[in-house]
């Protein structure tokens, strides 16, 4: 049987630190190194706060379900909820050149959860946003010498 921790959270901010928590508790315990588990870390806090912000149904409350595995050498998330559909891989990628006055607000959110994991994708089943990332259990970055 692979390491799995099953979650359910509240679309509610304050239901981001357990779940940050808990995912951290996990990975070190799959023996993640310090850089990816901040990276996969943000990712997901900075997805899961999307889905509060801009996702909530006219009824309001829903459900976010967080799952989190040991797939070979890397982890795997599952992050699913009920509330509004969005692809965010139709997502056009930020203007990094302009001034920064001259930019649209949003969409670094997604850039930046792209940049922090080696897989992003996004699926809708069943009524349901569906978005996997997945981070290997070690980073380039770990093997790099401190100054």
């Amino acid at each position: 049987m692979k390491a799995q921790l099953h979650l359910a959270i509240t679309n509610q901010f304050e239901a981001i630190h357990a779940m940050s928590e808990a995912v951290e508790a996990f990975c070190q315990k799959q023996g993640m190194d310090q850089h990816s588990l901040m990276s996969l870390n943000l990712a997901m806090v900075e997805w899961v706060s999307n889905i509060i912000k801009y996702s909530t149904l006219p009824h309001g409350s829903h459900d976010i379900e967080v799952k989190v595995a040991l797939r070979d050498d890397a982890i795997e998330t599952i992050i699913r909820d009920a509330g509004v559909a969005f692809d965010p891989t139709d997502a056009p990628e930020p203007d990094l050149e302009s001034d920064i006055k001259d930019r649209p607000i949003g969409g670094l959110g997604i850039y930046i959860i792209r940049n922090l994991v080696d897989a992003f994708q996004y699926t809708r089943h069943d009524g349901r946003n569906q978005i996997i990332m997945r981070k290997a259990l070690r980073s380039s970055e770990a093997d790099k010498p401190t100054a």
